[in-house]
């Protein structure tokens, strides 16, 4: 690995990952977070944590998950931090519905960049047939993830978990024959985070477009 590049001291990189639930979010923001040594703020902490007081469908629930992401960031840009990763399931966080997940994305984007930060959105994206097979892995209800695909076609139906932030540029990557360290390897060299070697180059097919 090379080396980290260099920020100023109180300019955070804000490093969003988001897409569908199964697709790999965690496993390639844990990646990251050990090429990196950013610190990962996963969704399923904050919703665990809500998760104690409130149920998923509450709507104090969805208010208590919004304001502790945007503390959490809100402090982070202010300590000596240089990178932070967060992950980000959009239209499957909370009751509010997609609209709330964009209104929430603006905020926590908005916070970082007041502080001169630095953010990059990322969006995974897989086939139907690979996300079906992810959905189901038993090693999802180590942490209360949706591990039935029937239960996840019943949150697509009433949400958009495939949706696309448009309201600024990102990256998408197509992890269909991906798996989580050459993505987060791919993260990285698309943000310009650490310098890596030719050799980490991604290969032709690899998708991974600036929109």
């Amino acid at each position: 690995m090379g080396g980290r590049k260099h920020t100023m001291k109180g300019r955070m990189e804000l490093i969003l990952i988001y897409g569908p639930p199964g697709v790999g979010k965690l496993s390639v923001a844990r990646c990251l977070e050990r090429r990196t040594g950013y610190r990962l703020l996963h969704t399923h902490l904050i919703v665990d944590l809500a998760s104690v007081v409130f149920p998923r469908d509450a709507l104090e629930h969805s208010t208590l998950s919004e304001h502790l992401r945007l503390r959490l960031i809100t402090e982070a840009t202010k300590a000596d931090i240089p990178g932070l990763i967060v992950t980000f399931a959009l239209g499957a966080e909370h009751c509010r519905g997609i609209q709330a997940d964009m209104w929430l994305l603006k905020k926590m984007i908005a916070t970082v960049e007041a502080k001169n930060g630095e953010v990059h959105l990322i969006r995974l994206f897989c086939s139907t047939d690979e996300l079906r097979k992810r959905i189901v892995d038993p090693q999802r209800r180590r942490f209360g993830k949706i591990c039935s695909y029937a239960k996840f076609l019943r949150i697509a139906k009433n949400s958009d978990v495939n949706a696309v932030i448009t309201f600024r540029p990102g990256i998408s990557i197509d992890t269909t024959k991906l798996k989580p360290y050459p993505t987060a390897r791919i993260i990285q060299q698309a943000c310009g985070t650490v310098v890596t070697e030719s050799s980490d180059t991604p290969k032709k097919g690899y998708l991974w477009n600036r929109k």
